[in-house]
């Protein structure tokens, strides 16, 4: 008699032990990418600091028809002069408020509405870019984004120095072409080629 109860509670206890374990498990899923996101922190963009009267309107030829979301792809080539500190262009991109980490109906970590930096170009060459026409899939918003230029001042250990926004200007409408001067006297040019 003392076996038989003494295997069937082992067996209760084996099977709470299984369940345990496999609501541990399902737990542990749902908070590592939860943990991941709210330990991140702030995004290190400057969008608190972009002037968009300094910045160049970026829109996609492809009409928004509040049922899908075409995108157009740009082409950025960009060229750097050697001398006069650290160049930057950045396309900055407007979001909406979201939620980064969230339960069903319980939004643990907000990303607020504003400006975000995109894409970041600072060397010479070629970028890729799709800018949608839509701010979403269905939406009949167009899209916001920007192209902006940045520069550090100084030529030596730059590293800590912010960064600050310039003025940036188009020099040609075909080919479309934009640049600017840093207050070090180094320049930087992007032609913009859309397919």
């Amino acid at each position: 008699m003392r076996d038989g109860l003494g295997s069937h509670g082992n067996g209760d206890q084996s099977r709470s032990v299984a369940w345990l374990v496999g609501y541990s498990e399902n737990v542990r899923f749902l908070l590592i990418p939860i943990l991941a996101v709210l330990c991140y922190g702030r995004n290190p963009s400057r969008n608190d600091a972009l002037d968009l009267n300094q910045a160049i309107k970026l829109e996609s030829n492809l009409p928004c028809d509040g049922v899908t979301n075409p995108q157009q792809e740009i082409v950025l080539e960009a060229h750097f002069s050697t001398a006069g500190g650290p160049l930057m262009f950045i396309v900055n991109t407007y979001q909406d408020e979201t939620c980064l980490a969230g339960i069903g109906i319980k939004c643990f970590k907000h990303t607020p509405a504003g400006w975000r930096d995109d894409l970041m170009v600072n060397a010479d060459g070629i970028s890729h870019y799709w800018l949608n026409s839509c701010k979403a899939h269905g939406s009949k918003d167009p899209a916001r984004y920007t192209l902006s230029a940045w520069f550090k001042d100084g030529t030596a250990n730059t590293k800590k120095l912010p960064w600050k926004q310039a003025p940036l200007k188009q020099v040609s409408a075909q080919p479309e072409v934009y640049e600017f001067t840093g207050p070090n006297g180094g320049t930087a040019r992007v032609e913009i080629t859309r397919r």
